[in-house]
């Protein structure tokens, strides 16, 4: 079924919003889990609140978008809401990115992207980049987003999007090689 069926079989029967859960769930969880380093209680609650919110807002579903793209920017808000009641929130934990954007990158971000996927060495660099590289670098590689789509989820210019994405490469290679000269 294409996304404007999903739709639109959900609005004639809320049984039938399941099938869009089923097809996004996973992904949207997999999104937010790597965009908020969240442990999986509040991903599982983000993921259900991002789904409620979609039911409750389907008339509005812009069919000019893809669905997924329609839920990724909910998912996003969704985790940037988070993060601002923690905020006014004594924390218990602490969520503080370290990387300084310098150098571009040497090695092929792909070919070391593709290398080291199920690594641990990859998921540590990527969850101690800034949040915005995080998320766009995710969405381009992992999800295989269009620049377009990045560009309607963290509503931000195409270029803008490219521009990040460039510098999320460049801040990946750098802590990478400051990663592996500490474990010399």
């Amino acid at each position: 079924m294409t996304d404007e069926e999903l739709v639109q079989k959900s609005l004639e029967n809320p049984d039938n919003y399941e099938a869009i859960i089923l097809a996004y769930e996973r992904p949207i969880q997999s999104f937010i889990r790597r965009l908020s380093q969240m442990e999986n209680e509040d991903v599982e609650d983000l993921t259900q609140q991002v789904f409620i919110k979609a039911y409750y807002h389907l008339n509005d579903f812009d069919t000019d978008l893809k669905l997924s793209t329609w839920l990724f920017r909910i998912a996003r808000n969704e985790v940037i809401d988070f993060w601002r009641r923690q905020k006014s929130r004594p924390q218990t934990t602490e969520w503080d990115p370290i990387l300084e954007e310098t150098m571009g990158a040497e090695a092929d971000f792909v070919d070391v992207l593709d290398k080291k996927i199920q690594s641990e060495w990859v998921e540590k660099i990527l969850q101690n980049l800034n949040p915005k590289y995080r998320e766009v670098l995710y969405l381009y590689f992992f999800l295989e987003k269009s620049y377009e789509e990045i560009s309607d989820i963290v509503r931000k210019p195409p270029g803008t999007v490219a521009a990040l994405i460039s510098r999320g490469k460049n801040a990946f290679a750098d802590s990478a090689k400051r990663h592996k000269i500490r474990e010399k």
